[in-house]
């Protein structure tokens, strides 16, 4: 069963942006984005857990050098994307 999902204001500002500068990016990101929506709840675990202060959040990459971070609420069947920067700003 597919996960239900919002989008942080930040990643929403940063969508809109990238939307007209840099449309691979743009569109890598919800493809990216459906991807980790269409997960099972066994399998959502496959993103790597970032650590520290980030530590209830997972992430993964987009186009090689972006990343997308999320945090995933098994329990309210839910997903939360929250920002998406180039991995030289992302930690």
């Amino acid at each position: 069963m597919p996960f239900d999902f919002d989008l942080s204001l930040d990643l929403e500002v940063t969508l809109k942006k990238i939307q007209k500068k840099h449309r691979p990016l743009y569109l890598a990101t919800l493809k990216k984005m459906e991807e980790v929506i269409s997960r099972e709840h066994n399998t959502i675990d496959f993103y790597k857990n970032l650590k520290n202060d980030l530590s209830n959040s997972k992430r993964v990459h987009v186009l090689k050098h972006y990343v997308l971070m999320f945090t995933v609420n098994k329990k309210e069947n839910h997903i939360l994307f929250q920002k998406l920067r180039h991995h030289d700003e992302a930690y």
